[in-house]
């Protein structure tokens, strides 16, 4: 079973929270808040892949650290995870808001 780690504390953490219990998805998700930086490595090995759906974003740091733990990746296809990711030779590009990509 599929379960969802969403670590932070930004200014939609409330929305988010209300979008994962109205639609029943709490169960499967994980809400750890802010994680130390000594913490982090901890959740990148005990992941399976990191996904990030960013419309935007510059040089994501969460990307290289995944990348660095070696994990595998699928982010969306947007010119900055485009510098890091080659589709199908170190992660997976897919169209930023296609979710059956």
């Amino acid at each position: 079973m599929a379960k969802l780690v969403l670590a932070g504390d930004g200014s939609e953490a409330t929305a988010v929270k209300e979008r994962l219990l109205s639609r029943g998805l709490m169960s499967r998700t994980q809400l750890p808040g802010r994680i130390s930086q000594s913490e982090l490595p901890d959740y990148y090995l005990a992941a399976d892949v990191y996904l990030s759906c960013s419309y935007c974003d510059g040089s994501s740091v969460s990307l290289m650290e995944a990348l660095a733990a070696g994990l595998p990746v699928v982010v969306t296809d947007i010119p900055s995870n485009r510098e890091w990711i080659e589709h199908e030779v170190n992660g997976c590009l897919c169209p930023a808001g296609d979710t059956h990509a």
